[in-house]
């Protein structure tokens, strides 16, 4: 599956009219594995059809310095921010990859 296809797919529900932040996670080794330390944004006022090229370039970071590089594998894994089912968390092997909510 095409990267763009599946965050369409993953981020469906988000509503067509509304506006996102994106959100991307400082990772650090920490011996045993990932650690996901500060957040940071990535985008800012973003359409929901917007959001499959962000993630891309994301993506392209996290396959070039990690190697996670099966798309199939990447799963929304949480509505969070205190937004409900208008926010997204995006993972991929229990590595964020993007967060999106709303923008104020």
């Amino acid at each position: 599956m095409k990267l763009e296809t599946k965050v369409k797919h993953l981020t469906a529900h988000l509503s067509p009219s509304a506006l996102f932040n994106v959100q991307a996670y400082e990772m650090t080794h920490d011996g045993e594995g990932w650690s996901v330390n500060a957040p940071f944004p990535i985008a800012s006022g973003v359409t929901r059809e917007e959001l499959p090229g962000i993630v891309r370039g994301r993506w392209e970071v996290i396959a070039a310095n990690y190697g996670r590089k099966s798309v199939s594998a990447m799963r929304a894994v949480a509505n969070d921010h205190g937004y409900g089912p208008q926010s997204e968390n995006i993972a991929h092997d229990k590595i964020p990859i993007v967060a999106i909510f709303p923008a104020r």
